[in-house]
């Protein structure tokens, strides 16, 4: 699985197929991802749970982005140096041979983008394999290239609505009307704030205004 947005750097491919005939258990592998300026690009996370989806709608990742919910999903601690047993490397660049896709099938065609490789990183575990990430192998990604074209509302909607599918395959309905909930919240918040503020903006302009 290769991005049309990235470079493969020399003998990436084959350190990649080189890993995996090391590691008969592996189900997949991604390769370390950098920046075009040669930076590194993090590109492992934990499986998604709703409590570190709900703690990002209602801004408690943006405000407190230490919190160990939000930690574990970002796996902040992993320094992407060391060849790890990893929940889902990102899916701009991620070997997976034959025999898992032929047991596991291919990438669930419903979802369009943002949580394709989740899902299937997710089924690949579930079919008893590991998933790794190696740092051996390099390839540059520029991250975003097809989604920097999108609209602010095209951009969240695909996002929700592949999130949505993913929750309610893998966890139920029920799941997925609990983040239909931070949803709802996360426009109140939002709300609240501008709201807020243009009080605020009132309360001052009235005190210029009577100073004058």
């Amino acid at each position: 699985l290769l991005n049309p947005d990235t470079i493969v750097k020399p003998g990436a491919f084959d350190k990649l197929v080189e890993f995996m005939d090391k590691h008969p258990e592996a189900g997949a592998v991604g390769p370390r991802l950098l920046n075009p300026n040669g930076t590194l690009q993090r590109s492992c996370l934990s499986f998604p749970t709703l409590p570190a989806l709900f703690f990002r709608n209602i801004f408690v990742e943006a405000l407190l982005p230490w919190n160990p919910v939000t930690k574990k999903y970002l796996l902040a601690d992993f320094a992407h140096d060391r060849v790890a047993e990893v929940d889902q490397p990102m899916g701009a660049a991620l070997l997976v041979p034959r025999k898992v896709m032929d047991k596991v099938g291919l990438m669930d065609e419903k979802i369009h983008i943002f949580f394709d490789e989740v899902d299937w990183c997710c089924r690949i575990r579930q079919a008893g394999y590991n998933i790794y990430f190696t740092p051996e192998a390099e390839i540059i990604h520029y991250g975003g290239a097809m989604v920097k074209k999108w609209s602010p509302f095209r951009l969240s909607r695909e996002w929700n609505q592949s999130r949505d599918y993913y929750f309610k395959k893998h966890y139920g309905t029920w799941a997925r009307n609990l983040l239909w909930i931070s949803d709802f919240l996360k426009v109140i918040i939002v709300l609240a704030v501008l709201l807020g503020l243009i009080l605020l903006l009132r309360l001052l302009w009235n005190i210029i205004g009577s100073e004058a």
